[in-house]
């Protein structure tokens, strides 16, 4: 028996699957393999919520070293994108008195990105126009 061994395959769309691997050797006699089984198991929603849940964790356990409102969002930003690898993230919020639409919280790499994004400011009812 092989153990077991966690891996990355490429399917044929050119997609990244983290599988668990294992296999097994048969034998037809103490010294002659007769064959062998593989079995590729797909674990990368698993892997995916996994590192879902250790960031909720580590965001939970964070939220009292942030008393201010605007350093808890940019630390939120931070993790999710982290999270899902991306470019940037934001957190939205509404200006209920002014009906505005904006970005309190941001992180980029690129911090002259960030601040401007900071910066801007959408109507509420443009955006969310009612039925």
């Amino acid at each position: 028996m092989i153990p077991r061994e966690v891996s990355q395959r490429l399917r044929k769309d050119g997609k990244t699957l983290d599988v668990l691997m294992r296999g097994a050797v048969f034998l037809e006699t103490e010294e002659q393999p007769a064959g062998e089984v593989v079995l590729l198991r797909d674990i990368t929603q698993e892997k995916k919520l996994e590192e879902t849940n250790e960031t909720l964790l580590r965001i939970s356990m964070a939220l009292p070293s942030y008393p201010d409102l605007e350093d808890l969002l940019d630390y939120l930003s931070t993790e999710i994108r982290r999270l899902l690898n991306v470019e940037g993230a934001l957190v939205i919020l509404l200006d209920q008195e002014r009906h505005e639409l904006f970005f309190m919280g941001a992180a980029y790499d690129d911090k002259d990105i960030q601040k401007r994004a900071k910066e801007v400011r959408y109507s509420a009812r443009k955006a969310c126009p009612a039925r």
